[in-house]
């Protein structure tokens, strides 16, 4: 009797998933990577993706229901565009190739973009390093108390850099090291890979989760607007693929990742509730069994809801699903499928979830040259 009740009792605390979803609107004809969606409004939304060397933006200001023309941000670009939102204010960071004047050498120059409406209009590009500097992978956070920062890696240095904007991207302080890997790609041009995300809680705590060494996740976090950082704590040794996602909200926070166990490549989180002073076991996005996998953990949170993309199954038939929580991750719904198949081999990727008024918008990739190739976003009632 004692082991039912218990049991009846876990089950009502479940948050229910009582996503519905209601149309789809395909944002993309073509391949796509490392899309991004953000919430700009109570019926606004944006789409950022690169496509080739171009760096790409779609806006709704309908919930979801209708697009506008697509946007095109920068071009000439490297690898990944990083973008974040806060209010009706979108902000970009990218990479484009140049020449030293006083070495002739090739650099990748780190460049700023903002938009304080919803991504309609922009500010002319920023450089955020110097013209004989380059760049490997970055990041970028905006918080609504006006704060922006950026992270990114040295390319031939291994540091881990942070410039914090307090005026919403007006002005940035100077870089301030606030972490280092010894990961790196070999090739004619060997570069570091940091692979950092960054995200910015309530009282100035910002977090960095990064590669500090190959596989493995460590963390670092400040109290004062990137001004100063703690020492590192690793979360993992056993981290495989680049991919991190990181997520703030109060005094909380929660870090995605992928690890291989035994072979299985499975999609992880760790949460902490105490602005970083102490992390969680690590959990499985979703639960595997023998033969399948998960990838690319992806979240979003609102009004007390945090909210989860994952991919995962078998090859060949490995959907991206969509999960609540009511309780910032210690218990999920049920898992809802988002990707629709279109193809007998489906393999798309999640591309993440903006959670508007009464909407879920819920991305996801198919990069197939079978003419299903593209991004679309679903639209969901809650």
């Amino acid at each position: 009797m004692l082991g039912a009740a218990l049991f009846a009792l876990v089950v009502a605390v479940q948050p229910v998933a009582a996503v519905s979803w209601t149309g789809e609107a395909r944002i993309s004809s073509a391949s796509v990577f490392r899309p991004t969606t953000l919430r700009t409004g109570a019926s606004r939304a944006v789409v950022v993706w690169q496509h080739g060397s171009y760096a790409y933006l779609k806006r709704t200001t309908d919930g979801g229901v209708t697009w506008l023309p697509r946007v095109t941000l920068a071009s000439g670009i490297g690898v990944g565009v990083s973008a974040s939102a806060s209010g009706s204010s979108v902000d970009v960071v990218y990479t484009k190739r140049a020449t030293c004047a006083s070495t002739g050498d090739p650099v990748w120059r780190l460049w700023y973009r903002r938009s304080l409406n919803g991504g309609a209009t922009w500010s002319t590009p920023k450089a955020l390093i110097g013209a004989c500097s380059s760049a490997a992978d970055h990041a970028i956070a905006r918080h609504a108390n006006g704060q922006v920062s950026v992270a990114w890696t040295g390319y031939s240095s291994g540091r881990i850099l942070v410039r914090t904007s307090i005026d919403g991207g007006a002005t940035f302080r100077a870089a301030v090291q606030a972490a280092g890997t010894t990961d790196w790609e070999p090739g004619n041009q060997p570069f570091y890979r940091g692979t950092p995300a960054i995200a910015i809680g309530t009282k100035g705590t910002t977090y960095i989760a990064y590669s500090s060494a190959v596989n493995r996740l460590s963390v670092r976090r400040s109290s004062d607007r990137g001004a100063t950082w703690s020492s590192a704590t690793t979360l993992t040794a056993s981290a495989a693929g680049p991919e991190i996602d990181l997520l703030a909200t109060d005094g909380r926070a929660v870090v995605g990742y992928m690890r291989s166990v035994s072979g299985q490549m499975q999609a992880v989180y760790r949460r902490t509730v105490d602005r970083g002073a102490t992390w969680s076991t690590t959990r499985q996005t979703v639960a595997l069994q023998a033969g399948q996998f998960s990838l690319w953990p992806r979240f979003a949170y609102r009004s007390g809801v945090l909210v989860m993309e994952t991919k995962a199954g078998v090859a060949g038939d490995s959907p991206v699903w969509y999960r609540t929580s009511s309780d910032f991750g210690l218990t999920w719904s049920a898992r809802h499928r988002v990707s629709v198949e279109r193809v007998e081999d489906s393999d798309p990727e999640p591309g993440g979830i903006a959670l508007l008024d009464g909407t879920v918008l819920a991305t996801y990739t198919e990069n197939r040259g079978t003419g299903s190739e593209g991004m679309w976003v679903r639209r969901g009632t809650p």
